[in-house]
């Protein structure tokens, strides 16, 4: 436990140096497991989720962002990264759109 502690503190120290609205939140769902579910929002939101068995004590995470992060259903998107380059991934996720078409339209 105190790996993921460590390694949640970590990523959110990184992004929030990088991002002025970072938020994480601990969650759970029958299909995730326990989570947490980490916002980003920079005029476009990204939210984050790292289930707490991918960051306990790995060098390397798999992580998913939603692909509408206004609808908590929508597609997931994964991806596989070290924890250091985590904030640059979102911001080429923002900076270069990479949502669903609807998320798109929906902050026009």
């Amino acid at each position: 436990m105190n790996d993921i502690k460590s390694n949640i503190n970590r990523l959110h120290l990184l992004l929030s140096n990088k991002f002025s609205d970072v938020e994480i939140e601990e969650k759970a769902s029958s299909k995730i497991g326990q989570y947490f579910k980490i916002s980003i929002n920079e005029g476009k939101q990204v939210d984050i989720l790292i289930p707490f068995k991918n960051i306990d004590n790995k060098s390397i995470i798999n992580w998913e962002y939603l692909s509408n992060p206004l609808d908590e259903n929508s597609y997931l998107i994964s991806r596989k990264s070290d924890i250091d380059s985590i904030p640059n991934i979102v911001s080429d996720i923002i900076d270069n759109n990479k949502f669903s078409s609807d998320y798109i339209e929906a902050i026009k």
